[in-house]
């Protein structure tokens, strides 16, 4: 990958944007990108397998956004939107989420620089969305999402191991289907992925946590070790999906690699890979060129270990985890807990004052202390992860 001294700035030709996004005058990928020295690390922290990064839009702010490459577009949360009011864009579309679905937009902002460290990007316009429910998912807060195309013009790269992303002018090498593939698009990472006997278009998602999910009418069609049982709800920013898991019976290749009889969840529409299989790679994205590289040092057979999880359906709220439907073998049962009931603590810890840590403080031995609200009471148990896919 070339190494260009000094600063860079890549100013993109506005027929990148492509008929759609000309058709009704919204720009997805920005005008100009600027990365100083022309490589740097941004600026991120870990939440859980997801990369949060600090970040001013048009010098408001600082801003906490997540890099989120199964978004199509930008999107800041309203109250971000109000502080840029002067630069709203009068305009109503839709947007693909991670889930695949459309989702309608009616206000949008036009952004000339967002800075996240020295990184810069301008140009382009952002949606404006309610993501209320992605903040209280989370545990922190979260005023936005950058999408894939903001990086278009340089080579953005998940290094997971590492704890960090990373930005570099340059490109990938051209596709070899070994470890370097093609993508169908610059706005979302797709790529064909052979799935038993039929190719499937994948979406390489870093803003969603699952595995692997596949949409729904092909998943009903393919042949599993462990047939699908119902584990819970995906939330992306185009809503709440039920999602049911079962494991393959057979392998998934990637190029050289191996997914080894891989646990997948069926999504509501669109296939993808999340953080938890996408966090055993190093990832590396070239959206100009349609091209995103895979290495591992791991040994090229990715195994999937068992699903373990609480065995319940949740809604976030502010203040904990409202049980929405629990499931057969759910240890919340045992705790006598019943849909409505609020998880409102862990370990003695407020939901509020864990953050990121919910998604850590599960850990694969021995149990944890949850707190459970009904009403106005509230009572404590014991709990260990139940396997809910072998």
């Amino acid at each position: 990958m070339s190494r260009v001294a000094g600063t860079l700035a890549l100013l993109l030709a506005l027929a990148l944007v492509g008929p759609a996004c000309a058709s009704d005058e919204r720009r997805k990928l920005p005008e100009r990108v600027r990365v100083p020295g022309g490589a740097l690390v941004l600026p991120t922290e870990r939440c859980g397998d997801w990369f949060l990064v600090e970040a001013t839009l048009d010098g408001e702010g600082p801003f906490r956004l997540m890099i989120d490459t199964g978004a199509e577009v930008c999107a800041v949360h309203e109250g971000v939107a109000d502080a840029l009011e002067g630069r709203r864009l009068k305009r109503y579309g839709a947007a693909r989420g991670s889930g695949g679905g459309r989702t309608a937009i009616d206000r949008w902002v036009r952004v000339d620089t967002l800075r996240a460290g020295e990184f810069e990007a301008g140009g382009f316009d952002v949606a404006v969305m309610d993501l209320h429910a992605l903040t209280h998912s989370l545990g922190t807060r979260l005023d936005g999402v950058i999408g894939f195309g903001t990086f278009a013009g340089t080579v953005l790269t998940f290094d997971f191991p590492a704890d960090e992303v990373r930005v570099d002018i340059g490109e990938l090498p051209a596709p070899d289907g070994d470890t370097v593939f093609g993508l169908r698009s610059r706005t979302r990472p797709v790529v064909p992925l052979a799935v038993q006997d039929r190719v499937l278009p994948v979406l390489l998602d870093t803003g969603q946590r699952s595995a692997f999910a596949i949409d729904g009418s092909v998943h009903d069609e393919l042949s599993f070790l462990r047939p699908p049982v119902v584990t819970g709800f995906s939330l992306g920013t185009d809503g709440r999906t039920r999602v049911r898991t079962g494991r393959l019976d057979d392998d998934v290749r990637f190029g050289r690699f191996t997914l080894e009889r891989p646990v997948v969840t069926r999504s509501g529409k669109g296939s993808r890979i999340g953080t938890a299989l996408l966090k055993r790679f190093v990832v590396s994205f070239d959206p100009l060129r349609r091209r995103v590289r895979l290495t591992r040092d791991e040994g090229d057979v990715v195994p999937a270990p068992p699903m373990r999880g609480l065995g319940c359906g949740f809604d976030p709220r502010e203040d904990g985890w409202e049980i929405v439907e629990l499931y057969e073998g759910s240890p919340l049962l045992d705790a006598g807990a019943a849909p409505g009931d609020v998880l409102v603590g862990l370990d003695g810890v407020s939901f509020p004052d864990l953050g990121c840590g919910r998604w850590t403080a599960f850990g694969e031995d021995g149990p944890v202390e949850v707190t459970l609200r009904r009403g106005d009471e509230s009572r404590t148990a014991e709990v260990e992860l139940a396997t809910l896919v072998e």
